[in-house]
């Protein structure tokens, strides 16, 4: 399946093949069409509130719409047939068909479409019929259904290993004591504030002297690191500083990055 974009002159500015993409994500139940996706007609394309596209239409034994992006890429795929039909009803002679769609208040949609059943389960005065859905903003008649979309799991999944990046950052900041051999600096970037940690094994029989310097080697501040902890607040500009440390046994230069 092919969808492109001409431009006003005619010339073809950009064309995608979703074929793939369909195959995929397509679980049709009959034996005939397993994970095969075959276009039979596309009866509408349509811009949407948000700026994608619809497209709706009938293949072999099912309606479907399919969401892209204006670039042509697939956002999610959905399939529909007379829910009050068991699926072991369709066969190859069943026809189901999308042809109308409109977006409701709620963000969703509503659709409108036919379905001609030929399966040994159908009564004759049930083959043919009209029907409309009414969908969510996800194009689903079942709750949830866009969970098992791969965006879905994509995000969710994003979004688990972000908070859990934050939830390691923040117990380790909580939890530093720094017992390696060099000092601690953070948070890295800052908007001001400062925390450095000097290491566990330091006696501090002399001081540590810090001194901050822009990236134009300017001095900004000097002081001394008389405890193993020391928090700063600092009022200076954005941009990339050098703390520069020096003790007994410790000579370090710390990048750090106000914002």
């Amino acid at each position: 399946m092919y969808i492109s974009r001409i431009s006003k002159s005619g010339t073809i500015v950009w064309q995608k093949n979703l074929h793939y993409f369909l195959k995929e994500t397509d679980t049709a139940v009959d034996s005939l069409y397993i994970k095969t996706f075959y276009p039979h007609n596309i009866w509408q394309l349509k811009t949407l509130k948000d700026n994608n596209l619809a497209i709706i239409g009938s293949t072999v034994i099912e309606g479907f719409m399919l969401k892209i992006t204006p670039e042509g890429e697939p956002i999610w795929y959905r399939k529909y047939y007379p829910l009050q039909l068991p699926p072991m009803a369709i066969s190859e002679y069943s026809y189901n068909g999308i042809v109308g769609i409109i977006e409701t208040s709620d963000n969703g949609f509503l659709f409108n479409g036919w379905s001609h059943y030929q399966g040994y389960t159908v009564p004759i005065w049930g083959r043919k019929s009209a029907f409309i859905y009414k969908a969510d903003e996800y194009g689903c008649i079942v709750e949830s259904c866009y969970k098992q979309d791969k965006w879905y799991k994509d995000s969710v999944q994003m979004v688990e290993d972000s908070l859990q990046v934050i939830q390691d950052s923040i117990a380790d900041a909580k939890n530093k004591s720094n017992r390696g051999n060099s000092i601690l600096v953070y948070p890295n970037p800052t908007q001001g504030d400062l925390i450095i940690k000097a290491p566990a094994y330091y006696d501090f029989k002399t001081q540590i002297k810090a001194i901050i310097y822009d990236s134009r080697g300017k001095l900004i501040q000097d002081f001394s690191l008389t405890d193993y902890t020391t928090t700063l607040s600092l009022s200076i500009s954005k941009g990339i500083y050098i703390v520069k440390f020096t003790g007994s046994t410790i000579s370090e230069n710390h990048k750090i990055v106000f914002y």
